[in-house]
């Protein structure tokens, strides 16, 4: 009888234990989203709790996918010979697959890197809206829209509660199959409400990004640099981006920008301290359109909330509005009566190019007064 007793309950323990594991192995087993916006919302959820590998389950796997490719009949002549035509590139379609294309998966980190580091509290996003448009058919995937016939690319702009701020997210291959929606390959993320603010921060970054390649600058080592710079910073007490030298500057300032969304053109500003109870008493700048490649100085001052960065002998002003890290306004001609659209963002430089841009400012303000 006690035998009986122990190994009654010797089964009941082994079932049990199947239980949870079938309860826990159903768990991972997420559907697939209904829609779009279940999808969008799912994306986010991963975001805020940083789970990437939740994320990589929300696309459908290449082995399902290829089954798919593999088994369609269709009695259009057409449609089966695009289908067959698909056949002969399995790698175009893996690359759907996070397994098989990882850069998916760091592209998920990228974009949690880099929200953190333009402030977006991820535990306080909340969705505010998405666009999608579809994505046009490319010759290495014809025959996949009878698979997928709806593959959409566009925006997902969260807003982060805490700063109040509005981030755009730009994300590719949100995919309709069989009425089930999956993929969501997370490409980039800006501080944006709307596209044409994602499109103007991406064209300022790439100008920016194209002219330190130019100069032969390592990208990857600058940003190496830049985390190094920041971990130092907290660790010493410092501002971020502060660098004391012998002069007394009390800080620094290097803008990258566009005139018109076409003309990239770089600002760099010394603020200065002296005999003024505030901490700051002056600025001076240096200027340059990058095509040209010369800087030129730019007297500085402040007037009614507007910054005036004007060259010398009034050849040209830049009239501008300081919001947050940002100028907007206008840059004129004074000569050519000539007027474009100006709009600057700060950007965080590697030691070595702010000792180059100290240089010129020493060269084109005081060398000439000797």
């Amino acid at each position: 009888m006690k035998r009986f007793a122990s190994f009654f309950f010797f089964i009941l323990a082994v079932l049990h234990n199947i239980g949870a594991f079938a309860q826990v192995k159903v768990e991972k087993e997420v559907p697939p989203a209904k829609s779009e916006k279940e999808l969008v919302l799912r994306i986010i959820k991963n975001l805020k709790d940083e789970d990437s590998a939740s994320h990589s389950r929300s696309f459908m796997k290449f082995d399902d996918l290829w089954k798919m490719v593999v088994n369609y009949r269709d009695t259009s002549v057409a449609k089966q010979m695009q289908v067959n035509q698909l056949r002969q590139v399995p790698n175009a379609v893996r690359k759907f697959d996070p397994f098989f294309n990882p850069q998916i998966g760091l592209d998920f980190n990228h974009i949690l890197e880099k929200g953190s580091d333009s402030g977006v509290h991820w535990d306080r996003v909340t969705l505010a809206r998405f666009e999608l448009k579809k994505i046009d058919m490319t010759t290495d995937l014809i025959g996949y829209n009878h698979i997928s016939p709806l593959r959409f690319k566009g925006y997902i702009f969260v807003t982060d509660e805490f700063s109040r701020k509005t981030f755009g997210i730009a994300v590719t291959d949100v995919q309709n199959i069989k009425g089930n929606w999956y993929g969501g390959h997370m490409v980039d993320i800006y501080p944006a409400a709307t596209e044409d603010e994602y499109l103007k921060k991406f064209k300022i970054e790439e100008a920016w990004l194209q002219q330190l390649v130019a100069e032969g600058v390592n990208i990857d080592s600058m940003k190496k640099s830049i985390d190094s710079i920041r971990n130092a910073d907290n660790e010493h007490g410092l501002e971020e981006g502060e660098i004391t030298t012998r002069r007394e500057v009390a800080e620094r300032k290097y803008y990258f920008g566009l005139l018109d969304d076409e003309i990239p053109v770089t600002l760099y500003v010394q603020y200065l301290r002296g005999g003024c109870p505030e901490k700051v008493c002056e600025w001076i700048g240096i200027f340059k359109f990058d095509d040209e490649g010369e800087y030129f100085k730019v007297a500085v001052h402040k007037e009614n909330g507007k910054w005036y960065f004007t060259q010398d002998n009034d050849k040209s002003v830049l009239e501008l509005e300081l919001k947050g890290k940002t100028f907007e306004g206008s840059w004129l001609s004074v000569k050519d009566q000539v007027e474009y659209e100006a709009y600057f963002e700060e950007i965080t430089a590697k030691p070595a190019i702010i000792q180059k841009l100290d240089a010129l400012i020493d060269e084109l303000w005081y060398d000439n007064e000797y």
